[in-house]
C-alpha cells in the first residue's frame, strides 16, 4: 500500500499550472496585494468624496440662484439693492460678476449712484481687462460718477476708452463723452464729441447738435 500523498492546495497547484515567465509577476502581486487594496480603497474615497463635494457645490450654487431671483424680485429698487449687498458675502465665486453687475444695476435705478459707482469699481476690478463686460464697467463708473457729481474722474474715464470703443457702441459713447465733458468744462474736449457726433447722426438731431456746439464755442469765448 502506497503512502497517502498530502492533500494538495489550491496555491500549490497554481504554481505548478503557471509557467516559470509568469510566476516571478504573479508572486510580486500576491506579496503587494495588501498594498494595492489599499491605494484601490484610497481612490474609491477621494471618488466618493469629490464626488460628494461636487453635490454640496450643486446644490449651494442652486440655493443661491433661488435666494438671488427673490431678491431681483423685489419691486423696491433700494431694497433689493441693500438685499443683494448682503447676499454678496456669501454668493459663490462662480455668482459673483453677475451679482456685482445687477448691484451696479439697481443702485442706478435707485439713485445711488456712489453706491453704483462703487458696485462698478468692484466689477472693473475683477474682470478681464481684455473681456467686453470690463469696458461696460468702465463706462459704468463713469456715468456713476458723473450724476453723483464726480465729472473730473468721469471724464478721465471716458478718455481712457476713446480710442477703444467697438463702432455699434460709439455713438452712444460720445453723447455720454460730450455731455460728461460739459458739465466738468472742459470746453474743447466736449466740443469734439458734439462734432463727431454730428457727421454720424440722422438728420433729425443735426439741430440740437448744431445748438450744442454753438453753446460750447460761447463757453470757450468766454473762458479765453
Amino acid at each position: 500500500m502506497q503512502p497517502s500523498q498530502p492533500h494538495e492546495s489550491f496555491s500549490d497547484h497554481l504554481e505548478q499550472e503557471v509557467s516559470e515567465d509568469i510566476h516571478p509577476l504573479l508572486r510580486k502581486i500576491t506579496d503587494n496585494l495588501k498594498t494595492i487594496g489599499i491605494v484601490i480603497g484610497a481612490v474609491v474615497l477621494i471618488a466618493a468624496g469629490y464626488s460628494g463635494f461636487t453635490l454640496y457645490q450643486q446644490r449651494q450654487i442652486a440655493s443661491a440662484q433661488n435666494e438671488l431671483g427673490q431678491i431681483l424680485s423685489m419691486q423696491d429698487p433700494a431694497q433689493a439693492a441693500q438685499a443683494l449687498d448682503t447676499f454678496a458675502s456669501k454668493a459663490p465665486s462662480s455668482m459673483q460678476q453677475g451679482v456685482r453687475l445687477e448691484m451696479a444695476r439697481l443702485a442706478m435705478e435707485a439713485e445711488k449712484y456712489e453706491q453704483a459707482s462703487t458696485a462698478w469699481e468692484a466689477l472693473v476690478q475683477t474682470t478681464p481687462a481684455d473681456a467686453a463686460l470690463h469696458t461696460v464697467a468702465q463706462f459704468g463708473q463713469a456715468k456713476a460718477l458723473r450724476l453723483s457729481g464726480n465729472t473730473e474722474q468721469a471724464l478721465d474715464i471716458l478718455q481712457s476708452l476713446r480710442e477703444t470703443i467697438a463702432e455699434p457702441y460709439r455713438q452712444f459713447f460720445l453723447t455720454e463723452l460730450a455731455a460728461t465733458a460739459e458739465a466738468a468744462q472742459n470746453w474743447d474736449t466736449a466740443l469734439s464729441a458734439y462734432q463727431e457726433l454730428r457727421t454720424s447722426q440722422e438728420p433729425g438731431r443735426q439741430d440740437f447738435l448744431e445748438y450744442k456746439i454753438s453753446q460750447i464755442r460761447q463757453h470757450q469765448e468766454s473762458a479765453s
